[in-house]
C-alpha cells in the first residue's frame, strides 16, 4: 500500500525514490552494527532481520512469533518494537525513539552516494492476508 501511495504521489513529481531499510533503520537506534531484529508484522507473525557491519545480511524473512525462540538461539543482541517471547535468552533491546530523526538522516546520507536512484518502488515484504494464509493452511488455495 505504501509503495503504491508513493508511486501515485511522484508520477507527477518524477523524482528518485528511496527505499529505507526498517530492520536497519531499528537496529541503527539502538546504536547496534551487528544484531537481530525482529518487527510485528500482525498475525502472530514478525519479519526476522540480520545486520552485520552496519548492514542487512539478506532480506528480513517472514515468520511466526511462536518460532523465535529456535530461530534466535545465540547470544546476539535482538531489537525489536515486541515483547520478549519465553525462551529466548539474548539481550533484548528496544529501538530509541529520540534517535530515530539521527539514523533516517545517516541512512539518507548513504543513500546521497547512488546516483541512479529508480522513479517508482515495488513492496519488498509483502505477506499473505490472513483469508490467503487460511486458505493454504486448509489446502483450498487456488493453484
Amino acid at each position: 500500500m505504501a509503495a503504491a501511495l508513493i508511486n501515485g504521489l511522484n508520477a507527477r513529481l518524477d523524482k528518485p525514490v528511496a527505499a529505507i531499510d526498517s530492520p536497519l533503520l531499528a537496529a541503527m537506534q539502538c546504536g547496534l552494527s551487528d544484531c537481530r531484529v525482529v518487527l510485528d508484522a500482525g498475525a502472530g507473525c514478525c519479519y526476522l532481520a540480520c545486520c552485520r557491519a552496519g548492514e542487512l545480511d539478506g532480506a528480513a524473512r517472514l515468520v511466526r512469533s511462536d518460532r523465535l525462540a529456535e530461530l534466535l538461539d545465540d547470544d546476539r543482541p535482538v531489537v525489536s518494537t515486541m515483547a520478549r517471547p519465553e525462551g529466548v535468552a539474548a539481550p533484548w533491546l528496544q529501538p530509541d525513539p529520540g534517535r530515530r530523526p539521527a539514523a533516517l538522516a545517516k541512512l539518507c546520507q548513504r543513500l546521497a552516494w547512488h546516483t541512479r536512484l529508480p522513479r517508482r518502488r515495488f513492496p519488498r515484504y509483502l505477506q499473505p492476508s490472513q483469508a490467503e494464509r487460511n486458505a493454504i493452511a486448509t489446502g483450498a488455495a487456488p493453484r
